[in-house]
């Protein structure tokens, strides 16, 4: 495997153009590219932000071949393709299992549960502010109702007559002769 590394380095030293080959994979939507499908070179899966390194597991690709990466973005094993019985699984637990989601998506994923998670503390600090008000609320009411049954009358002469002053007297005056 070292040679292939090496052929690697020299044509990227030597400028030589490298023509990459892309295959889809079984979910008909994710596409795989490496130079060459064959242990020992380096596979990515092709995104609309460029080529992110192929997770660690066991690839199908369209045409039924398994591509075995066991170091993110390494290919170990390309296996022709499986046999009917090696493609029913052993336990109904394997059928159901989930297919591995495309960079973007788990990222998206990630950020959606991030915002949302956001959102819902937020709406619960709400809520609970919601309820320390409405309890405040309800403890007015019912001081304001006994408050109500004293009924609260103003008294528009002042309780003590005082002097007016020399500026209250003029305006008064000047009142009276309009």
């Amino acid at each position: 495997m070292e040679y292939k590394q090496i052929l690697n380095k020299v044509k990227a030293l030597l400028s030589i153009e490298v023509i990459l080959e892309q295959m889809k994979l079984a979910d008909g939507v994710t596409t795989l590219e490496a130079e060459a499908f064959e242990p020992g070179y380096s596979v990515g899966i092709v995104t609309p932000d460029g080529i992110v390194p192929a997770p660690v597991k066991e690839h199908e690709t369209v045409d039924g071949m398994i591509i075995v990466v066991e170091v993110e973005g390494q290919i170990l094993e390309v296996k022709p393709k499986a046999t009917e019985e090696e493609v029913m699984p052993e336990t109904p637990m394997e059928a159901s299992e989930p297919q591995m989601a495309t960079p973007k998506k788990v990222v998206d994923t990630i950020t959606k549960e991030t915002f949302f998670a956001e959102v819902k503390a937020e709406i619960e600090t709400l809520a609970n502010e919601n309820k320390a008000l409405k309890t405040e609320l309800a403890a007015i009411k019912v001081e304001l109702s006994e408050a109500g049954a004293k009924a609260i009358v103003p008294n528009p002469e002042p309780s003590v007559k005082r002097e007016l002053t020399k500026l209250e007297r003029y305006r008064e005056i000047k009142n009276n002769l309009k």
